[in-house]
């Protein structure tokens, strides 16, 4: 099995389980480093707003040169909302926080 089709398998099941079937959405994979990929991707699209999930790692190569997320927020020609998920959880369900809201350039 291909790896774009694999990973688009597992985009529609999380979507699916997440309840948000009725958001309209295009998915897009492509290879290649990570946040150069996302940036042409937002500027071929013409898309409004990022929104993305970080994983607070604090490894020795995320120090060295700087994790995705963080290089979204130096690049992205839209706004960027950074959201992180929390340990606690309510009712079964994960909360959601904004780690970070990039100012409309």
């Amino acid at each position: 099995m291909r790896i774009e089709h694999k990973e688009s398998k597992k985009i529609q099941k999380l979507i699916k389980e997440t309840s948000c079937t009725n958001i309209p959405r295009k998915i897009v994979i492509r290879m290649g480093i990570p946040f150069i990929e996302l940036v042409d991707c937002v500027e071929e699209e013409q898309v409004d707003i990022v929104i993305m999930g970080t994983k607070d790692r604090s490894d020795l190569a995320g120090f060295l040169f700087g994790s995705t997320a963080e290089k979204m927020f130096r690049h992205c020609p839209v706004p960027l909302l950074s959201i992180r998920e929390r340990d606690i959880q309510r009712g079964g369900e994960a909360l959601l926080r904004p780690l970070y809201v990039s100012p409309v350039p």
